[in-house]
């Protein structure tokens, strides 16, 4: 079972770059979607991570999803690579979809009520597997994301279990980072 897991996920992240590929060539010309090609086959680290069983992986082949989507300009193609990466993924990943959301919130002004009900319908259809193999595998109505934000955003938990550290340790680290 495990393999086939990890087999549907690179045939998932796969069919990803593909739809993006495709994008590519549509929106602006087959010679763009050559290079992601080349760029793509060489880059080792979407080839290695596409079937590691990991929330960062489900969250990476939906921002391609996404990407795809944009160049596709569909807002629900976009909507729901963004529902499904925050929740089949990872949470922590919501942050780089924004970009995404407000492409959408942009590019569809008029359909303002039209694109809340896509993404209601979208969060409600992604929560409830979610939600019921929560409830079979641990026997009462729980939801893990939720509890995910609320140990490690609300401090539900035991946050110094890793350590806590003020705000300017994560300030001057990710500053860091960026050098």
């Amino acid at each position: 079972v495990f393999y086939g897991i990890k087999v549907v996920l690179a045939v998932v992240s796969g069919l990803a770059e593909y739809s993006l590929c495709k994008a590519l060539a549509a929106r602006y010309h087959h010679h763009v979607a050559k290079l992601y090609l080349v760029f793509s086959a060489f880059s080792s680290g979407m080839f290695v991570s596409a079937s590691a069983f990991l929330p960062s992986s489900v969250a990476m082949v939906a921002m391609t999803y996404c990407a795809a989507g944009v160049l596709n300009d569909s807002r629900s193609m976009v909507i729901w690579g963004a529902v499904l990466g925050c929740t089949w993924g990872w949470i922590v990943a919501g942050l780089s979809f924004v970009p995404y959301a407000l492409w959408v919130l942009w590019s569809s002004p008029m359909m303002l009520i039209k694109t809340f009900g896509a993404f209601f319908v979208a969060l409600v259809s992604a929560l409830g597997p979610l939600v019921v193999s929560d409830r079979l595998y641990y026997g009462s109505w729980k939801a893990s994301l939720v509890n995910f934000l609320e140990y490690n955003v609300h401090g539900g938990g035991k946050s110094d279990l890793y350590g806590v550290e003020p705000a300017t340790y994560y300030l001057r680290n990710g500053i860091n980072q960026l050098q």
